[in-house]
């Protein structure tokens, strides 16, 4: 025989695990931009501390290597640490102008170093690359395989680092066709955050070659990333991150703090469409 007490007790058990059930799975996407991509840190940090934790990331180029950093497990200041020995020499080093002017070893000794597994399987979340093919013209993710490939592949940004082979096909940066790659995650995730460093801002004062070309180049971006902002829940724009190059990564600090502070005006509208749903 249950008694009325005993059975409010089951019925409070019974809502509870329904609820668990029925958590939201949330996902997050991560636009490349370079150094200022360093502002994902920031927004990272920013929902950790509000008890925002995404389920499954995606991204490109430099998106695509702090989610790989994010979903390997790295806290924020094993990655602040990481960002403290980044230096844009390091990255580029001035070689042969074949399809490229340098290759990206020092970032795949990196990625290497820091998840050792070297695989998406290793990683504590599911996690999307994207990248773009040179040989059949469209976009392509990789979520299984060996992971340091994926990311230089997705961070080649054309001119400046040399393609990339895997499997016999050419891949350069993941930005040049699918900046925001929300299509990744959109079908497996109730609620996504697309984030973008790359807002079409308007600029002056863009006169030398490689101003321009990197003005074209973030020109791009924000133009394929504009029809992606729609499919997304929540959109967190780092405007300011515009101010720095694609190479400034001395303002990895300044970038952070960036990310963090535009994310905090969000966290309101974040965890109100990421809640827990209490209908049975």
């Amino acid at each position: 025989m249950i008694t009325h007490q005993q059975d409010s007790w089951f019925q409070n058990i019974t809502t509870v695990f329904r609820q668990r059930k029925k958590k939201k799975k949330l996902g997050i996407v991560l636009s490349g931009g370079g150094a200022r991509g360093l502002a994902h840190v920031g927004v990272l940090r920013a929902l950790e501390e509000h008890g925002i934790f995404p389920d499954v990331v995606a991204g490109s180029s430099m998106g695509a290597i702090i989610g790989a950093l994010y979903a390997s497990g790295k806290n924020f200041e094993e990655m602040m640490d990481l960002i403290g020995q980044v230096r844009s020499y390091k990255i580029i080093r001035v070689g042969l102008p074949l399809g490229g002017i340098t290759d990206l070893t020092y970032l795949k000794n990196m990625v290497k170093q820091n998840i050792p597994q070297d695989t998406f399987e290793s990683l504590e979340k599911p996690l999307y690359v994207c990248v773009s093919n040179l040989n059949t013209g469209n976009y392509e993710f990789f979520n299984g395989g060996k992971l340091s490939s994926a990311i230089i592949a997705s961070a080649a940004i054309p001119l400046i680092f040399k393609p990339v082979k895997i499997n016999d096909q050419s891949y350069i940066d993941g930005g040049v066709l699918n900046n925001l790659p929300v299509e990744a995650i959109r079908d497996i995730c109730d609620v996504v955050i697309g984030v973008s460093v790359n807002p079409n801002t308007a600029a002056s004062n863009v006169s030398s070659m490689w101003g321009i070309g990197e003005r074209v180049f973030d020109m791009h971006m924000a133009e394929n990333v504009k029809s992606r902002l729609g499919q997304c829940d929540v959109v967190i724009e780092v405007p300011n991150a515009l101010q720095y190059g694609l190479f400034d990564f001395k303002m990895g600090n300044l970038l952070v703090d960036f990310g963090y502070n535009d994310t905090l005006g969000k966290i309101p509208e974040i965890i109100e469409k990421a809640k827990i749903s209490t209908s049975v």
